[in-house]
């Protein structure tokens, strides 16, 4: 009986990317929800944000960061800074973020930051202005918007990091208001090629 073998050649094709996004879970919520579904919380409430970060890709990827402007009556994007995110409330920070070991986490009380401490490459909106330091302000509820630096970090293929904190509606929230949130990044290549683009992902939301 004779036994053939068959070997076929195949070609697999480079993919660099970032899969990055955010969920929300308020005091009235049993799980974590992901746009379109809103979060629900209480007027004097708390709500739990969770960003996560993947590499789906077949390339490492290097140099990670990550800009969060937080909610506030009148915000616009943080790379789309041309578009309304229509928050009708201003929710403020009330713990330190939980970041996974190697990533800096680093606060500002700007709510408009230089969007070139994101990435050089980028340009800052008008009037944008303020610095980001990686010691929380004694006042958490000061705080407008967060950076989050991966450092030496190399996130592998499939790998991830995960991000949360804690936010308060304030008490005088009128019911059905929502408070939108989104973030940007940036990411390299540790192959050399080209990296994935800066990006928002879509924005998320809570609802008193």
């Amino acid at each position: 009986q004779r036994q053939m073998c068959i070997r076929d050649s195949f070609t697999i094709t480079r993919y660099a990317a970032v899969d990055s996004y955010k969920v929300v879970k308020g005091e009235l919520d049993t799980v974590f929800h992901r746009a379109p579904i809103t979060g629900l919380t209480n007027a004097n409430g708390t709500f739990v944000y969770k960003l996560t970060v993947t590499n789906p890709g077949n390339v490492p990827l290097n140099n990670i960061k990550i800009m969060d402007v937080l909610p506030f009556f009148g915000d616009v994007g943080v790379l789309l800074t041309s578009a309304n995110r229509d928050s009708e409330f201003t929710p403020y920070l009330t713990s330190v973020v939980t970041a996974p070991p190697g990533i800096t986490v680093s606060y500002s009380t700007s709510r408009n930051p230089k969007r070139t401490d994101l990435d050089p490459a980028l340009s800052d909106p008008p009037g944008a202005a303020g610095t980001f330091s990686p010691v929380a302000p004694v006042d958490l509820t000061t705080v407008g918007s967060l950076l989050f630096d991966f450092g030496t970090i190399v996130l592998a293929p499939l790998e991830t990091r995960e991000l949360t904190w804690t936010m308060t509606a304030p008490t005088s929230v009128i019911p059905g208001d929502i408070a939108w949130n989104s973030f940007g990044f940036r990411a390299g290549a540790t192959d050399g090629g080209t990296p994935p683009p800066p990006s928002e992902p879509i924005k998320v939301g809570v609802t008193v």
